[in-house]
C-alpha cells in the first residue's frame, strides 16, 4: 500500500465520515484510524477512515463470548473511503486490526446488505462469519430518503 496509516482523533473521524458515510450519523468511537496519501497529514490527504467502538448492545458483548470476555467486545463500525481512493479496503483494514491496543480485543463487525455490502472486505482479512442479524428499520432508505 502507498501511504501511511495512523490513528487519528475522534474529531478528525467525524469530519471525513459524516459528509460520506451513508448513515449520517456518529459512531461510538473508541479509536480511529486514517489512511493518508501523503506522509503530510491533511484534510486532503485523508482518502479513508477506520472506526472501533463498543457496540451499541451490551447484550452483543456478552452473546459474542460470554460475560467474562464482554469487555473486550469491540465493533468496526466504520468504513469509509473518497470515491477516488483505489486501495485496497481489505489492506487498510488489516493494517488497522495490527495497530489496535491492546491486542485482546474481540471484534465484530456487520456487513449491511440494504446497501448492497456483503462482507467482502471482512472475508478477506479472514473474519469468521456467524450468520445475519434480526432485520432492523434504519433512518436511510432505497433513494437517498430519509424517516
Amino acid at each position: 500500500m502507498k501511504g501511511t496509516i495512523s490513528q487519528i482523533d475522534r474529531k478528525t473521524a467525524l469530519d471525513f465520515l459524516l459528509p460520506r458515510h451513508y448513515s449520517g450519523r456518529a459512531p461510538s468511537i473508541s479509536v480511529a484510524f486514517g489512511w493518508y496519501d501523503s506522509t503530510t497529514k491533511t484534510d486532503e490527504h485523508l482518502k479513508a477512515v477506520c472506526t472501533f467502538g463498543k457496540p451499541a448492545s451490551p447484550n452483543i458483548c456478552s452473546g459474542v463470548c460470554g460475560e467474562k470476555w464482554a469487555r473486550n467486545v469491540y465493533e468496526l463500525n466504520r468504513l469509509c473511503r473518497t470515491p477516488d481512493w483505489q486501495e485496497q479496503l481489505s489492506a487498510f483494514v488489516s493494517g488497522c486490526l495490527r495497530r489496535l491496543r491492546p491486542k485482546n480485543w474481540i471484534i465484530v463487525s456487520y456487513s449491511d446488505t440494504a446497501m448492497n455490502h456483503h462482507g467482502y472486505i471482512y472475508q478477506a482479512c479472514n473474519f469468521l462469519y456467524t450468520g445475519c442479524s434480526k432485520p432492523r428499520t434504519d433512518k436511510f432508505v432505497p433513494g437517498g430518503g430519509s424517516f
